[in-house]
């Protein structure tokens, strides 16, 4: 509201000003052409408080749409870099630092070693595009091992509080989609998950299990995931995940 009040008064001040140069300089002309342009150069700071402008040789634009269409696009974008970096890291053969033997280590070792890596890159490097990139590769090896490990070894790490043991449920889920674990991974991601980057593959996991089994939501899971999107900020990647999923169970219905 502050930030509103703020605006009006910036515009305000403005139109006075221009009042104050046509008074000074009466033999200046504007034409349609030049208002128009000045239109056009406000219409990012009117949106928050007028909903549709209608301008010469222009037409009405809704502002609050193309607000909406911005945002969604934005995060649209993001999440697709956030797959295809996942996806590169998931076929590139494991890094020597991870598993040396692959044949010669057991799988349950070597997710143990893959929650642990990923947990050191969350305490030692500074929030940032290399920290996510670092923490990204890592989601990639935990997809790429899921198969090799059964749904029941994974159902409790999302009670843990080990962050890394919980995203590698998010991996397995991802690549593995459980319907008998929606409730938990619901529950741990809207309640129990506070990281931007483990809730947005808490979320594609979500995402999994309800393209595979759709029946799986009841409607407690609903209004949860619902109350939970209404908490995120608008134009990230985890606000247009979960929005892609709420729509796809309207559809449905």
């Amino acid at each position: 509201m502050a930030r509103h009040v703020y605006l009006r008064v910036v515009l305000t001040l403005t139109a006075v000003a221009i009042a104050v140069g046509h008074a000074a300089w009466p033999g200046l002309r504007i034409d349609g052409v030049t208002l128009g342009l000045i239109g056009l150069g406000v219409l990012p700071w009117l949106a928050p408080i007028i909903k549709s402008i209608e301008l010469p040789g222009v037409g009405k634009i809704e502002l609050q749409e193309v607000k909406a269409q911005v945002e969604e696009l934005r995060g649209q974008t993001a999440s697709a870099s956030q797959k295809a970096d996942t996806a590169l890291a998931s076929k590139t053969p494991p890094r020597s630092d991870v598993m040396q033997a692959p044949e010669a280590v057991l799988p349950n070792e070597r997710f143990l070693t893959l929650a642990a890596k990923y947990n050191h890159i969350r305490k030692t490097q500074k929030s940032g595009g290399l920290r996510t990139g670092a923490m990204t590769e890592v989601v990639g090896e935990m997809i790429a091992l899921a198969p090799s490990v059964p749904s029941v070894t994974v159902g409790p790490f999302l009670t843990e509080e080990d962050g890394g043991k919980r995203l590698f449920a998010y991996a397995h889920m991802y690549a593995r989609p459980e319907a008998g674990l929606l409730p938990n991974l619901v529950r741990c991601v809207t309640e129990k998950q506070d990281t931007p980057f483990d809730q947005y593959w808490g979320i594609q996991a979500i995402g999994r299990v309800v393209q595979s089994a759709p029946d799986s939501v009841n409607s407690q899971i609903k209004s949860a995931l619902q109350t939970f999107l209404s908490k995120l900020k608008k134009g990230t990647d985890r606000y247009y995940e979960l929005s892609k999923i709420l729509k796809s169970l309207d559809d449905s219905t």
